[in-house]
Parts: C-alpha cells; structure tokens; sequence
C-alpha cells in the first residue's frame, strides 16, 4: 500500500484522436474527421465530413457537404475524429 495521499490519473487517445492505422479508419467508419492535407484543394486544407471509406490503394473518403470526396493518402497529412455540435 501507499501511505501518502496521491493522484491517480487515467487518460485516453481523447475524443478527437488522431486516426494512424487502417484499424483506426475502419473502427470508426461513419464518424465525423478533419482531413487535413499537404496542400489545398478545393480551396482548403481541411476538409470536414463523415469518413465513408480508407485503403491504402485510395486513400480517405469523405461525405463532404452531401458529396463523396476522395483524398489520395499522398495528399494527407492527417486524419481526426471531430466532434460536431
């Protein structure tokens, strides 16, 4: 046993976690991400939408305001969970 007073702490990957492993892209198939990409396009760097597919012959995608868009995983610097409100 501990005989002093102390803080026992528990932590996660967090609700916006990062996505890394294919595992991770399909646990969270439907889900609410930010793709954020080596460079612009459409205009942006991140894009928001519903993760509706990931391989590593295609790469991400995305239902993207009512649209499927697809990034190459050459164009992606990172995929997160995001939380919508």
């Amino acid at each position: 046993p501990i005989d002093e007073a102390y803080t026992f702490e528990v932590s996660s990957a967090g609700a916006e976690r990062e996505l890394k492993r294919p595992g991770d892209f399909e646990k969270f198939i439907g889900s609410y991400v930010a793709v954020k990409l080596y460079s612009a396009k459409g205009g942006s760097k991140e894009h928001l939408g519903n993760l509706v597919s990931y391989s590593e012959e295609n790469g991400v995608e995305i239902e993207e305001n009512g649209k499927n868009c697809v990034y190459a995983k050459s164009e992606v610097a990172q995929v997160r969970l995001r939380i919508k409100f």
